[in-house]
């Protein structure tokens, strides 16, 4: 009895019971519930990918206008959602974002939130700045899980 009741206390911890993120229309677009220690991580992929999409500029010359206005589009919409991150201040916060630009954006925070775990010496890293990264990883972990029963068709 005693086991089953530490059970259930561990998978309330693990996931919580409101949905970090919802499908809306399809989904088209998905609203998310990020926690504020997995937002260094997300912008962190956000400049990344704009950082791409600004070298992958197609030149003015060899570019048909609907190659220039396409590519515009992703970055405004990249910037957008960076934008929306800004609004981040010290706590949760919850963005409006394309389902399928947060894809790539949510993986690679989770990506990139266990790889410096796993490069973090336990030995070295203060216990402070471990559990900081652990529950930075969590939270990433949680919001992937959690994006990916939305995008899958399922629910959290």
């Amino acid at each position: 009895m005693a086991e089953e009741r530490v059970s259930v206390a561990a998978r309330e911890d693990h996931w919580p019971r409101a949905p970090k993120v919802v499908g809306l229309g399809a989904p088209i677009s998905v609203r998310i519930l990020l926690d504020a220690s997995e937002v260094t991580f997300i912008r962190s992929r956000l400049l990344l990918e704009i950082d791409h999409h600004v070298l992958q500029a197609p030149g003015a010359a060899s570019g048909t206008a609907a190659t220039l206005t396409e590519w515009a589009e992703e970055v405004e919409t990249l910037e957008g959602m960076l934008r929306a991150l800004d609004r981040h201040n010290a706590g949760a916060v919850e963005v409006l974002w394309p389902t399928s630009v947060a894809h790539d954006i949510l993986r690679g925070a989770l990506s990139d939130a266990l790889h410096e775990l796993g490069d973090c010496d336990v030995n070295a890293c203060a216990p402070e700045e471990l559990s900081g990264l652990l529950d930075a990883a969590h939270a990433c972990l949680r919001t992937w899980a959690g994006f990916k029963a939305v995008d899958l068709g399922g629910l959290e």
